[in-house]
């Protein structure tokens, strides 16, 4: 993440810490940031699915897509991740403690969350109880069939869904995540230099690297 950084323009803020009239701390502009999606907004053929296993991490993805594990800004900023810890997959271990301080116990853990319709289909193969709507433990369901002529009533229409298998299909689609393709990263990084600069004539413009903001602090 650190080579995302070296792109990133400085800002120059006030320091409230001193009471000198123009002081200022620098430090990176982390509001300056581009949009990948938008840049390749038409060229859908420009990403594709991947599927983080295991305990990888951002920069270990890098490396497997681009040989580099110093692109993991580029795995991050395609896929809209601002915070890893909350929208990345945890490892074993981190989801182990996670579910525990959750939950308290195992056994909470694999306890009921709440009950599922399975899908049920009729002699023509048509759908007559959709899979996964949310429903009571005492749900029952029938229907009548027009070729049988026959009331026909559904044993076990429902499933159970425990609080574990909540939580897996949550990390099961952190770990979906979009790739930028390999050929197309020497757009991405000739946009991020055309882009991350400051342009001349723009409000609180010092250079290209460099914003100030103003000292709007009256002195007495």
């Amino acid at each position: 993440m650190s080579s995302y950084f070296s792109y990133l323009p400085d800002i120059e803020y006030l320091d409230r810490t001193s009471n000198t009239f123009g002081s200022y701390i620098q430090a990176k502009n982390l509001f300056k940031r581009i949009k990948i999606r938008e840049i390749l907004a038409d060229n859908v053929t420009a990403f594709a699915k991947y599927k983080i296993i295991g305990d990888n991490r951002p920069d270990n993805v890098a490396f497997d897509v681009y040989d580099d594990a110093s692109l993991d800004w580029i795995i991050l900023i395609t896929n809209n991740i601002l915070d890893v810890r909350s929208e990345w997959p945890l490892t074993q271990d981190s989801y182990d403690k996670y579910l525990l301080n959750k939950y308290g116990t195992y056994d909470n853990v694999y306890s009921v969350h709440h009950y599922e319709t399975r899908e049920v289909r009729n002699l023509n193969d048509e759908i007559v109880l959709p899979g996964g709507i949310t429903v009571s433990p005492n749900f029952t369901f029938e229907y009548y069939d027009y070729l049988q002529q026959t009331t026909i009533s559904i044993p076990d229409p429902i499933v159970s869904v425990s609080n574990f298998d909540i939580e897996e299909e949550y990390q099961s689609k952190l770990r979906s995540i979009n790739i930028l393709r390999p050929r197309y990263l020497p757009l991405i990084l000739e946009d991020i230099e055309k882009l991350m600069p400051y342009k001349q004539g723009s409000e609180q413009y010092v250079n290209e690297r460099l914003k100030r903001v103003r000292d709007i602090r009256i002195s007495r």
